[in-house]
């Protein structure tokens, strides 16, 4: 084998050169290097690692060598004991202490609804309040918690809405409420990559309470920080978060707001007494359950969540009596009074009336019961009949009720 003429310096190669020289011996065939290099696209196309730097200068005088590297690098990426970026992995509980440190930030946030109609607002945060700008309108709001005032600004007609509230002196950081919520979700998909030259790691967070809405946080591994937040719901609307500085100081000049010469003050419309619904029983999931077979040709829908309920009403049908609708997110608010581990719901596909087939069970007692041996759990049928069986019945049902 001959090698490249000019290798005797092997000093820029540093650390490098005796692999250098064992590989440059041991040179892949040419179909292991076509493997190899189909395997690493593969693994780039899926971006479940991060970008590979260019390769330095000096081993491009090596190329056979650069061929075992690869296949190498490959081999072990595969492995899983290969950080391109170091072998620190971020743990979301660190990200958590992190945003616990930091008394403001600022970012922007696109939202796109499901018709493709996308609004951008930039936001300051901290724990006093907060000023958001709707960079589309020229609209900007500013709540003080310690004054306990908000203003609201509207640039089209030039009027400002001053309203008094409750003072709160200062707030949870909106951002660590929702680190902190997402520690308790176990449906968690981890993966490296680069995002605009920096090295993250990405958690893909799927919401336990069956709505379908999908969190994917990108975490700066330097600073263990988020850099970028994307909210995505099954009904199409999506909410990008991005630009994010953060900062431990207050900075107070958010809250001089100065009101632009021209614009007319308004009285802030008189408040009412929020409107506590109240807590779904078991009839309501089962009227709701029928709400929703009826409005989707007698067939259960595929999940139990607002989402689907909303997607369902706007398909142009004959709709149920009036008041359905509000009959089918009472069931799924009823749902969302168990914990994940208990209720579940199986109806997608499931036709009205299949007298023995389930559709959803939950356990009786409700979570604090576990503890206690609480055996028996509520099961609702396609027919809408409802029966209290056993954790034995549960456990064959949940191997076998449509193959999940």
């Amino acid at each position: 084998m001959t090698r490249p003429e000019n290798q005797s310096n092997h000093d820029e190669l540093g650390p490098l050169a005796r692999l250098v020289e064992a590989l440059n011996d041991l040179p892949p065939s040419e179909d292991e290097f076509r493997k190899s290099t189909e395997m690493l696209l593969s693994k780039v196309r899926r971006g479940r690692t991060r970008q590979l730097e260019v390769v330095p200068s000096p081993l491009k005088r090596y190329p056979i060598a650069v061929t075992g590297l690869c296949a190498v690098v490959t081999l072990l990426g595969f492995l899983g004991v290969l950080s391109w970026y170091g072998d620190h992995s971020v743990a979301f509980a660190e990200v958590v202490e992190k945003i616990r440190t930091i008394k403001s930030y600022e970012y922007s946030i696109s939202n796109t609804g499901p018709e493709d109609r996308v609004e951008t607002f930039a936001f300051v945060k901290n724990e006093r309040g907060y000023k958001s700008f709707n960079v589309d309108t020229g609209d900007f709001s500013v709540a003080d918690w310690s004054l306990g005032k908000q203003w609201f600004l509207n640039a089209s007609e030039r009027t400002v809405v001053i309203c008094d509230g409750p003072k709160y002196g200062t707030q949870t950081l909106q951002i660590l409420n929702a680190a902190e919520g997402l520690q308790k979700i176990k449906d968690v998909e981890i993966w490296d990559e680069v995002l605009e030259g920096i090295p993250v790691q990405c958690f893909r967070f799927k919401n336990p309470d069956q709505s379908g809405i999908k969190q994917t946080w990108w975490i700066d591994q330097r600073t263990l920080l988020p850099i970028r937040i994307e909210v995505n719901a099954p009904d199409g609307t999506r909410g990008v978060s991005e630009d994010f500085s953060y900062s431990d100081e207050i900075d107070e000049s958010i809250f001089d707001v100065q009101i632009p010469e021209g614009y007319t003050i308004l009285d802030c419309p008189p408040s009412k007494d929020p409107v506590v619904p109240e807590i779904p029983a078991e009839e309501d999931l089962v009227e709701g359950l029928r709400a929703l077979a009826m409005v989707n040709d007698s067939v259960f829908p595929d999940t139990l969540t607002v989402s689907e309920v909303n997607r369902l009403w706007r398909v142009p049908k004959n709709l149920p009596k009036e008041g359905s609708k509000e009959l089918a997110l009472r069931a799924c608010l009823f749902s969302g009074q168990e914990e994940e581990s208990l209720f579940q719901y199986r109806g997608e596909g499931v036709t009205l009336g299949e007298s023995d087939t389930p559709i959803c069970w939950w356990r009786l007692g409700g979570w604090e019961h576990r503890q206690e041996g609480t055996e028996d759990w509520r099961v609702v049928f396609g027919d809408l009949n409802v029966k209290t069986l056993t954790k034995n019945y549960l456990d064959s049902i949940n191997s076998n009720v449509h193959g999940k």
